[in-house]
C-alpha cells in the first residue's frame, strides 16, 4: 500500500529518467521551481533548457555518438516533455498509431472503445510504474493519451454531455495498492476536457482473479457479474469506460452491461493502451469480440 513515507522517499531518492533511465539532474527538489519540484526527467532530455540540450548533443558528437541519438536529442528540443517524460522519449509515444475496436456486450448491443497505445516498450514500462511502483508522477502525460481517446470518440459520435466511468477495483485490492490507476488517469482526463467523471457510478462486487492468467471462457466467467451499477448516477446517460489496459475487452464488456442493466442509454469505452490482437487472440483463443481497425465499419454501431 502506498503512503506518504513512500511517496517523499520516492520523490527524494529517485535517480533515473522514466524511460531512458540515464542520470536525473542533481538539484536538490526543494530548491527547484514549481514547474521542475516533481520532474523525473534525465539532465540531456529535460525539456525547456536549450542550454543543456545543445551542450548534450555537442558532447555526443565529439564523443562520436550515432546519428541515432543526435535525432532523439534534437526531438527533445522540439517536444516540451512533461514532468515524467523527457521531449525525444514523449515524441516518439505521440507517434504510435491508437486502435479501435468493436466489443460485443450483448446480442442487442455493441460498444465502440477508442485505444490510444500499444502496449508494449516504452507504454508497458510507464503503465508496470505506475500500477506496481506507485510511480504518480506520470498520471498526469499519461491521461493526456487517454483525453485523446475519449475526445475522438466524443467528436466522432457527437457525445455530448457523458458521464466517465472508470473500471473499479474490488475495496480489498484498492487497500492493497492504495489507488485505482484507472481512475486516476480518468480524472485528470475528465477534468482536462472538462468532463463529468463519478468514481461511484459502478462497484465491483466481487474480487476477480487478474485476467491475463486466464483463458477465454476463464476471463468471460472470471468478471461475468462482477460489477454493479447505481442506477441514480448513470440512468439516462452516455457512459464512457475507462481502463489502462485492454487486450479481450471481457472486463469492459461486464462494466457496459452493467451501466446498461443500471439504465445507461448507451455505453462506449477509452482506454490508455491496448494489447497486440495477436496477443489477445493468443491468450483468448479467439475471442468473442469482433475486432477492426476502420471509421468506416463503426458506422453502424
Amino acid at each position: 500500500m502506498i503512503t506518504p513515507i513512500k511517496l517523499m522517499v520516492r520523490a527524494l531518492c529517485e535517480e533515473s529518467c522514466r524511460v531512458c533511465a540515464t542520470k536525473l539532474l542533481s538539484v536538490p527538489r526543494w530548491a527547484q521551481g514549481r514547474k521542475t519540484q516533481t520532474s523525473s526527467l534525465c539532465a540531456p532530455c529535460k525539456p525547456n533548457e536549450p542550454n543543456e540540450h545543445a551542450g548534450a548533443v555537442e558532447f555526443e558528437k565529439r564523443a562520436g555518438a550515432g546519428e541515432r541519438k543526435e535525432r532523439l536529442r534534437a526531438a527533445a528540443l522540439e517536444d516540451e516533455g512533461s514532468d515524467a517524460i523527457c521531449g525525444a522519449c514523449l515524441s516518439r509515444l505521440r507517434q504510435k498509431h491508437p486502435e479501435v475496436r468493436v466489443l460485443d456486450i450483448d446480442d442487442k448491443h455493441k460498444m465502440v472503445m477508442h485505444c490510444r497505445l500499444p502496449f508494449r516498450g516504452a507504454t508497458k514500462k510507464l503503465v508496470y510504474r505506475l500500477k506496481y511502483d506507485s510511480d504518480l508522477l506520470l498520471v498526469d502525460t499519461l491521461s493526456e493519451f487517454l483525453a485523446e481517446s475519449i475526445a475522438h470518440l466524443a467528436t466522432w459520435y457527437k457525445i455530448e454531455n457523458a458521464l466517465i466511468v472508470a473500471v473499479p477495483l474490488h475495496w480489498t485490492r484498492y487497500f492493497s495498492r492504495g489507488f485505482n490507476q484507472a481512475e486516476l488517469l480518468a480524472k485528470r482526463a475528465a477534468r482536462s476536457l472538462d468532463m463529468q467523471m463519478h468514481s461511484r457510478a459502478l462497484k465491483r462486487v466481487r474480487r476477480t482473479k487478474t485476467q491475463y492468467k486466464l483463458g477465454k471462457l476463464d476471463r468471460l466467467a472470471n468478471v461475468n457479474d462482477a460489477f454493479q451499477a447505481n442506477r441514480k448516477i448513470i440512468e439516462g446517460k452516455t457512459i464512457i469506460l475507462v481502463d489502462d489496459v485492454c487486450t479481450s475487452g471481457s472486463t469492459l464488456t461486464a462494466c457496459a452491461r452493467a451501466a446498461l442493466s443500471g439504465g445507461a442509454e448507451r455505453v462506449f469505452a477509452a482506454t490508455l493502451a491496448y494489447a497486440s490482437i495477436e496477443d489477445a487472440h493468443r491468450t483468448t483463443s479467439s475471442s468473442p469480440h469482433a475486432v477492426t481497425n476502420s471509421k468506416s465499419a463503426l458506422d453502424h454501431v
